[in-house]
């Protein structure tokens, strides 16, 4: 590393030193990381950049007492930097006090109203149930990342993907037809013309640089927020009340470590208004996954008032399953007609509720599509890279685990409307999938975590 050069002749070169210390904290060397800001702070011990970049480094390390300490000292020295505050909501969350986290976070959303902001505000809230003031957050978060041309700069404007690309040249035309607003024709032909011109051969999932003509030709209209409309609240109960949750619930605790699944769990309008909200809304920010689906994500908008009232009735009716666990994340998946799902993986969560959307005339083969699940928990002294990482090395450390455990593979056919509930430990991934063609065929399927992952640490 060129500063290591800087540093053998000139030891106490701070800037070299900060330069050196946030490039290892990026590399993930968080032991150098950590030596050399504390090396700052020996000499500079009131520079409060110095003890936020050590909050910023313990909260990636997930070293929340230490990154307290740090995010103190720094909101005490500039009472002014938000994203010091900012660092200390996180700190907060992470140690479970979350009237703190949202206090702090509200210092740094009136500091500075940053997408980054209310999205930490948001996760503050949602920890204290506060549900609707968190998805109001989130979406207020996601309109000012991604709200037009003249959102601040971010990495997903700049790449894309041929399964991105056509994605949203079937949404578009979608919308067209729906609203007949030309200004999704324009888009669906301007996206259309880039995609034409690429190599026949480039793999769906790979991740394409836009050049700068690139861009001007797309209009800097790529990947943003052009149509929004929220799944609101329905009166009563969202889920289906016409079942026997005494039964589901038994049936969950025998079929242990815990797995069970419901169909027709949505009512018909619960299911209606979230079929709608994932076809139109055009927040399928998250494209970076090697076999090309998509994903929208909490934090990037994909938190609809609809979404978190059945959380709060399964909570509700299924009080053995979900205990007191909070809900802490939920995303979905949309995928193409015949394209890889997700690999073999766990979550970091207690209770993991995975229901699908897409109509079963879609699905091509009816026994599968589904969702694999192994009966054995992932091993609790194993971090989060080793359990939930697509890497060839960790599944096959993962397979040699399951083969040596005797785990049994259940596997849970696709149904629309059906919902699996398991026990977040649980190595699952997602079947072979083999569906129709056309926009409204793609197999979207939507994730809720409620709980946080039990490890030897606790």
């Amino acid at each position: 590393m060129a500063l290591d050069i800087v540093l053998e002749s000139n030891p106490n070169h701070e800037s070299a030193l900060l330069y050196s210390a946030q490039c290892r904290h990026a590399l993930g060397n968080y032991p150098e990381s950590e030596k050399l800001f504390q090396s700052l702070l020996e000499k500079h011990s009131g520079v409060a950049f110095y003890h936020h970049g050590l909050a910023l480094l313990y909260n990636d390390w997930q070293k929340p007492e230490l990154a307290l300490t740090q995010a103190r000292h720094a909101v005490s020295l500039l009472p002014g930097a938000a994203e010091a505050w900012t660092q200390l909501s996180l700190a907060y969350r992470s140690i479970g006090d979350g009237q703190n986290a949202l206090d702090a976070a509200e210092h740094a959303a009136k500091l500075s109203p940053t997408s980054d902001a209310l999205k930490h505000r948001a996760y503050a809230n949602l920890m204290l149930h506060r549900a609707d003031d968190a998805s109001r957050d989130f979406v207020g978060s996601m309109r000012l990342a991604f709200g037009g041309s003249s959102a601040p700069w971010r990495t997903e404007f700049i790449n894309t993907t041929p399964a991105k690309l056509s994605h949203d040249i079937e949404q578009y035309e979608y919308l067209h037809g729906l609203t007949g607003n030309p200004v999704f024709l324009n888009l669906s032909n301007s996206h259309r013309e880039f995609l034409g011109r690429l190599p026949a051969d480039i793999p769906r999932g790979q991740i394409i640089t836009l050049t700068p003509a690139a861009m001007a030709e797309l209009g800097h209209a790529y990947n943003r927020l052009h149509h929004f409309s929220e799944a609101s609240r329905v009166d009563g109960s969202a889920i289906n009340l016409e079942r026997n949750f005494g039964q589901i619930e038994e049936d969950y605790h025998r079929r242990s470590p815990g797995i069970t699944w419901i169909d027709d769990f949505l009512r018909p309008d619960t299911l209606r208004a979230l079929r709608s909200y994932c076809l139109e809304n055009t927040f399928w920010f998250d494209f970076r996954h090697p076999n090309g689906y998509l994903g929208a994500l909490m934090e990037n908008g994909f938190a609809a008032p609809l979404l978190f009232q059945i959380a709060e009735d399964l909570r509700k009716h299924l009080p053995d399953i979900f205990l007191d666990y909070p809900l802490f994340q939920m995303w979905a998946f949309k995928y193409d007609s015949s394209m890889q799902g997700i690999q073999m993986h766990a979550d970091v969560a207690a209770v993991n509720l995975n229901f699908w959307i897409t109509p079963d005339d879609a699905n091509l083969e009816p026994d599968s599509g589904g969702l694999v699940i192994w009966n054995k928990e992932a091993p609790q002294d194993w971090q989060f890279q080793d359990y939930n990482s697509g890497s060839s090395d960790r599944q096959s450390r993962i397979n040699e685990f399951l083969k040596a455990s005797g785990a049994e593979r259940i596997t849970v056919p696709y149904r629309q409307n059906r919902a699996v509930l398991f026990n977040s430990d649980l190595f699952h991934s997602t079947d072979e999938i083999s569906f129709r063609e056309g926009y409204e065929n793609r197999r979207i399927n939507i994730t809720l975590l409620f709980g946080q992952r039990q490890t030897n640490a606790g």
